[in-house]
């Protein structure tokens, strides 16, 4: 299963990037949230239950996207990965934590992380040297990420379980590759166009 976290309001893009048309009509939400049903794994999209969110839920539900209002979300990403956790601890024994500005990872990168689930383990991409998203972690784990909260994610948690990660060396500059700045999503247009 995979929480894709996209409950941000993006402050350093300067408007809604969620809503930022990309490719073929596509947002960079939906783009992102199309990358992660290529797996097959069931996607569920952390938003805001804040009103502005409303219709950003009406669209993609349409296109057949399961979501969640997360209540805590005005609290950080933290808050968000938190709530979504205690909402869906049950129903996988490894969840996929995945950031909703992230919209070219490669297959290929996702089957080797999830090939290498385990419930105490927490698996991540590396490329080039450096780690990236998503982020896979085992059922042991899930009670420290459903008590997080604030903006920081689950970073702290990397650090505390060093030894429990499992580091995959990929191909995939994707892992890295987010949509902070317009300049970035111009760039990714560019990339969807070339593609």
């Amino acid at each position: 299963m995979v929480l894709l976290l996209a409950a941000g309001r993006a402050a350093r893009f300067g408007r809604d990037k969620r809503r930022e048309l990309l490719s073929k009509g596509l947002t960079l939400l939906e783009l992102s949230i199309d990358c992660y049903r290529q797996t097959g794994l069931r996607v569920v999209t952390c938003l805001s239950a804040h009103t502005s969110d409303d219709d950003l839920e009406l669209m993609l539900r349409a296109r057949g996207n399961a979501c969640l209002r997360c209540n805590d979300a005005p609290q950080g990403m933290g808050a968000t990965l938190a709530e979504a956790v205690q909402t869906f601890a049950d129903a996988a024994p490894a969840l996929f934590i995945a950031l909703g500005d992230m919209p070219v990872v490669h297959r290929e990168t996702l089957d080797a992380l999830e090939a290498q689930a385990h419930p105490g383990r927490i698996v991540l991409p590396c490329f080039e040297g450096h780690r990236g998203h998503p982020v896979l972690f085992g059922s042991e784990f899930f009670s420290q990420l459903a008590s997080l909260g604030g903006d920081r994610g689950a970073v702290s948690l990397l650090q505390q379980h060093d030894q429990a990660c499992r580091v995959v060396s990929v191909k995939d500059p994707g892992v890295l590759r987010d949509v902070d700045r317009p300049a970035d999503g111009v760039e990714l247009a560019r990339y969807f166009q070339a593609g």
